[in-house]
C-alpha cells in the first residue's frame, strides 16, 4: 500500500523537514500540507538533509476533501486516548496498522495534526481510523516527526511481511454501504444523535475490518435488501 503523508497546519518548517526525512527513510515520498502556517525556508531544507526531493515535490492544498483525494484509507493519528465510551477516539497501534495492511494496495493517508494541538473533533471524525503511540502516561505526546517516525517505521515493517495481496475497498464503495446505513436508520425513525454515533461506529468497524471491494459489494447488497425491505430508498434513489 502507498502512503500520502498529510500534515495539518504545519507551524514549523523545521518540523516539516524532519518529516521529509523520515518519510525518505520509510520510503514514502508523497507529502501534502493542509494549510500550513509556515515557509519552507532553509531550516526545513536543513533538517530534510537527503530528503529535500520529497521536501521540494510537496504539495500546498486548502481543504480536506483535496489533502485526502485518491486515497482508500485515511489514518488519523492522536496522543489522546479513547474510553470505552469515547468512540471517535476508539484507537488501534502504530504495530496493529502495519500488520492489518500488510499486502494490502492502494492508498492511504497518514493525517498529523498541529504542534501543540493535534487533530480537531471534527477532523477526527473523518478519519477512518485512528492510531495512538503507546508511550508514558506522565507525557505521552510526540513532536509530530517522532509520531511520523514510529508509525512509518511500523508500516515499513508490515510491508516486509509475506502477507497475500488483497485490494481494499475504495471511498466510493464503502460510502455506498454508509449511505444506505443512513437511510435505513431513517426509515426506522433513529434520533439524529443516535443515527450520527451509530454511523461513525460503522466507519471505524469498515475501517479496522480492511474490508476488500469483493466483501464491500456484498455488504452493500445486504444494507440496500433491508432499505427496500423497510420501505426506504437505496443509495442510487431507486425503490
Amino acid at each position: 500500500m502507498s502512503f500520502t503523508v498529510v500534515l495539518v497546519q504545519p507551524q514549523t518548517a523545521g518540523n516539516v523537514g524532519a518529516v521529509c526525512r523520515l518519510m525518505k527513510n520509510f520510503g514514502v515520498s508523497d507529502l501534502v500540507l493542509l494549510d500550513p502556517q509556515c515557509e519552507l525556508d532553509d531550516e526545513a531544507r536543513r533538517r530534510a538533509k537527503h530528503a529535500v526531493d520529497v521536501l521540494d515535490a510537496s504539495r500546498r492544498v486548502a481543504t480536506w476533501d483535496e489533502a485526502i483525494s485518491g486515497c482508500e484509507l485515511v489514518v488519523g493519528s492522536t496522543a489522546i486516548r479513547a474510553s470505552e465510551r469515547k468512540v471517535l477516539r476508539s484507537h488501534i497501534g502504530p504495530r496493529q496498522l502495519g500488520e492489518r495492511l500488510a499486502g494490502a494496495k492502494g492508498r492511504a493517508a497518514l493525517v498529523l495534526g498541529r504542534e501543540g494541538e493535534g487533530l480537531h473533533t471534527d477532523e477526527l471524525e473523518r478519519c477512518e481510523l485512528v492510531v495512538t503511540i503507546p508511550a508514558s502516561p506522565e507525557y505521552g505526546t510526540l513532536n509530530i516527526s517522532q509520531a511520523a517516525a514510529v508509525i512509518l517505521y511500523e508500516v515499513w515493517v508490515g510491508r516486509q511481511l509475506d502477507a497475500e495481496s488483497f485490494e481494499l475497498a475504495g471511498a466510493v464503495e464503502k460510502e455506498v454501504i454508509l449511505r444506505s446505513a443512513d437511510t435505513l436508520m431513517d426509515e426506522l425513525a433513529f434520533s439524529e444523535q443516535r443515527a450520527h454515533k451509530i454511523g461513525l461506529v460503522l466507519r471505524r468497524v469498515l475501517a479496522k475490518s480492511f474490508l476488500t471491494r469483493q466483501e464491500a459489494f456484498g455488504l452493500a447488497g445486504f444494507f440496500r435488501v433491508l432499505v427496500d425491505r423497510t420501505g426506504g430508498r437505496d443509495t442510487d434513489g431507486d425503490r
